[in-house]
């Protein structure tokens, strides 16, 4: 397909990517909290499965919002876009490296999805920066 992302790469520099990196350490705080309190099923033990609970969560919403780079072609520009309208971004910022688009949500929730970066054309193609689940969404549709 035209709307296709090429030569991608998870970014996993937490300069780059400072939020994934604040979850991530949410979560390990959370299981370090549970192996310190005691096993049961009185309240602390309804707590030590709220807090596994919580560090499940926050794990894998933080893997699912790693940042992807990658390349789309010029001649696929309209269906990528289209594509981000699809998935319910919006428009948010022109910035150096590009057109930003958030998630179209109430704003606690919209801190929690990675922003969409399209770059400027290089070439037959221009750069963009996806959190991994837009990805994966985006290839399964494709398949």
């Amino acid at each position: 397909m035209a709307s296709t992302i090429t030569q991608h790469k998870i970014v996993l520099n937490p300069l780059e990517n400072p939020r994934t990196w604040v979850t991530v350490a949410v979560a390990v705080l959370c299981l370090a909290v549970v192996t310190q309190l005691p096993r049961g099923w009185d309240l602390v033990g309804v707590l030590r499965i709220l807090l596994l609970g919580c560090a499940g969560y926050v794990g894998s919403a933080a893997i699912e919002h790693l940042p992807v780079r990658g390349m789309v072609s010029v001649e696929g520009s309209t269906a990528f876009l289209g594509r981000i309208a699809q998935f319910g971004y919006v428009p948010a910022e022109e910035t150096a490296q590009g057109r930003t688009f958030v998630r179209k949500s109430a704003s606690p929730l919209r801190a929690m999805f990675g922003p969409i970066i399209v770059g400027r054309p290089v070439g037959s193609e221009f750069p963009v920066t996806v959190p991994l689940r837009f990805y994966r969404a985006l290839k399964r549709i494709q398949a």
